[in-house]
């Protein structure tokens, strides 16, 4: 019988969950513990298929619990219980490693979750243990100073150092700071020990990158070692199957790599000229329309009336009116292009973003293709950290008139290229602006709408390093936009969604900048503002007004308040950007 460990400090929860489980005795045996020192004497005397912990809990707390298991039991799947949401990229990072899962719980849902995490254990499947990003992401959240020794294969290979839940430093053999920390991370199979330190006890900071930055950097470091050990190791594709060659070269078209999918597909049709989804898929890699007639050709002559490659025949028919002899491929249907073009003939999507198309997006699209392109880029994300699928994939939603769904995919993109130059910074900057001045319009119907757009302002980026900023804003898109904005010039954001939490937020941090939104539920934002200018610790900070209003008496109320500056929606990111700055040089 499986034995599933639930330790929590709360005597009621345990209590009901103690009754609730108790309908699942045939799947599984239940023990409670209080806290993680009870928990760890538990986990000696008992054979534990599965631990279920909080974070919080006094004497050994759920971090300390979840080192042990790494060190002692890494093969055990974890199951988190925390009141803190984590971001959507968080969740994808760990969720072959940890479930995490938000109080209050369901029992019912917490049954479930017990029980397809066992069965996936029993099968052998993708969950384990506890993982050094799941660690480090758990630290950040819960704002812990500590320092993990990081052991493989029975060595010490390094140390990492935090400080209220940020990197400091970390070391790796001759290795120091970030490149150190990148290493540590992307090691397979490693345990961890979790160390206390004394509070007075500060290292000198020399890691100022965040903790998804640093393990998007060592997964992309990962990827690449992974690459050159493949060209390495290409003789050994001869002795590969057709199922694998294909499936290699499938999947690295699908990620948008053209030119190394061609070689896998290649051999594949060389040794198997009769394999038509080999030709099939190597068509969609060619830029040259001779080469790509000549692998439908062939195609179609092991079957004429296969759907999929009479499909690609006919984006060849559209494509040979108007396209030379070399070409390039949409990113979302595959069809060839003219190498000028911004737009394609099949599926009406725009690949090439200016801000004069930017609204010119979800008109006439092929929603089918968008969608099945959509799919391709999810299981591909799921596998690999891609910065060219991120872009398409958000811009794939835009073309389908997901703003949030677009915005989810670009602050992943923005988290992994940082402030590092790419391609695809401006056109997100014209995306984001756009969605920004859409949200707007959408909050303001019925309100008086700004009759005169300001010119575009400079971006000031180099000021903002560590500010840090509140942001307090009803609409979650309209939130995203400018934590987007923010972030990509390099300040960091705190956010709320009504005046109580942000009230809240105010008695745990005290920011560089409030941006206020007017209209709020539970307090407004003339309300919040009062409550700031009576509290002498925080009276200093600078106020942002922010309102889909442009009235004068909406201008005198926040004035009347002690507002810094106002600010009406909708504005341009570049605006917001240099308003902020006037209060945080």
């Amino acid at each position: 019988m499986n034995k599933v460990l639930l330790v929590d400090d709360d005597p009621v929860l345990r209590k009901l969950l103690s009754a609730s489980l108790q309908k699942h005795k045939d799947h599984f045996l239940t023990i409670f513990a209080a806290d993680g020192e009870e928990a760890i004497e538990i986990l000696v005397k008992e054979d534990i298929s599965l631990l279920v912990t909080d974070i919080r809990m006094p004497k050994i707390d759920g971090l300390e619990l979840l080192s042990y298991m790494s060190n002692k039991h890494p093969k055990t799947p974890c199951i988190v219980l925390t009141s803190y949401v984590l971001p959507g990229l968080k969740q994808k990072l760990l969720q072959k490693v940890l479930h995490f899962l938000e109080k209050p719980i369901a029992p019912q849902v917490l049954a479930e979750t017990i029980i397809q995490s066992l069965g996936q254990a029993n099968r052998n499947e993708a969950l384990s243990g506890v993982s050094l990003p799941g660690l480090m992401q758990i630290i950040e959240t819960e704002e812990k100073t500590c320092l993990l020794s990081i052991h493989a294969d029975g060595e010490k290979k390094g140390l990492i150092y935090f400080h209220e839940g940020e990197v400091y430093d970390a070391l790796c053999g001759e290795l120091k700071g970030e490149a150190a920390a990148t290493k540590l991370i992307a090691m397979d199979d490693v345990q961890v020990h979790h160390k206390q330190i004394p509070e007075k006890k500060i290292f000198r900071r020399q890691i100022t990158a965040g903790v998804q930055t640093l393990i998007l950097e060592a997964m992309r470091l990962k990827d690449e070692a992974a690459d050159e050990e493949t060209d390495q190791q290409q003789e050994q594709l001869l002795q590969q199957t057709q199922d694998d060659l294909l499936e290699k070269g499938k999947t690295l078209c699908e990620g948008l790599h053209f030119k190394k999918a061609q070689k896998p597909l290649l051999e594949l049709v060389q040794k198997h000229p009769d394999n038509i989804q080999g030709w099939l898929w190597l068509s969609r890699t060619l830029s040259n329309m001779k080469q790509l007639r000549k692998a439908l050709t062939m195609a179609t002559k092991i079957d004429s009336k296969n759907m999929e490659v009479n499909r690609d025949i006919l984006k060849y028919s559209m494509a040979d009116k108007i396209c030379n002899e070399e070409m390039i491929r949409c990113h979302f249907c595959y069809a060839p292009v003219p190498l000028e073009a911004n737009q394609c003939h099949y599926c009406n999507a725009y690949f090439k973003i200016t801000k004069e198309i930017v609204p010119k997006i979800n008109k006439n699209i092929d929603q089918k293709e968008l969608r099945q392109a959509i799919s391709r880029y999810e299981n591909v994300l799921s596998r690999e950290v891609n910065t060219k699928v991120l872009f398409y994939a958000g811009l794939a939603w835009m073309h389908l008139d997901n703003f949030d769904a677009t915005l989810d995919f670009f602050e992943q993109l923005q988290l992994s290229i940082g402030n590092n130059s790419s391609t695809y910074k401006k056109p997100v900057e014209h995306i984001v602006a756009y969605i920004a001045s859409k949200q707007a319009e959408k909050e303001s119907i019925n309100q008086p709408k700004k009759q005169q757009q300001s010119k575009d302002l400079p971006l000031l980026s180099e000021i903002s390093r560590n500010k840090n900023i509140l942001v307090v804003e009803d609409s979650p898109t309209t939130r995203k936009v400018i934590k987007m904005t923010l972030n990509s010039n390099g300040f960091h954001v705190d956010e709320a969604a009504d005046g109580i939490e942000a009230l809240s937020k105010l008695n745990d941090t005290h920011p560089d900048l409030i941006l206020l939104d007017v209209m709020l539920p539970k307090l407004d934002g003339y309300g919040i503002l009062s409550v700031l200018k009576k509290n002498e610790a925080l009276k200093h900070i600078p106020v942002i007004m922010l309102t889909s209003k442009d009235s004068l008496r909406d201008r005198l109320k926040g004035r009347f308040s002690s507002a810094s500056a106002y600010l009406t929606k909708p504005f341009k990111p570049n605006e917001l950007i240099v308003k902020v700055n006037e209060f945080t040089m």
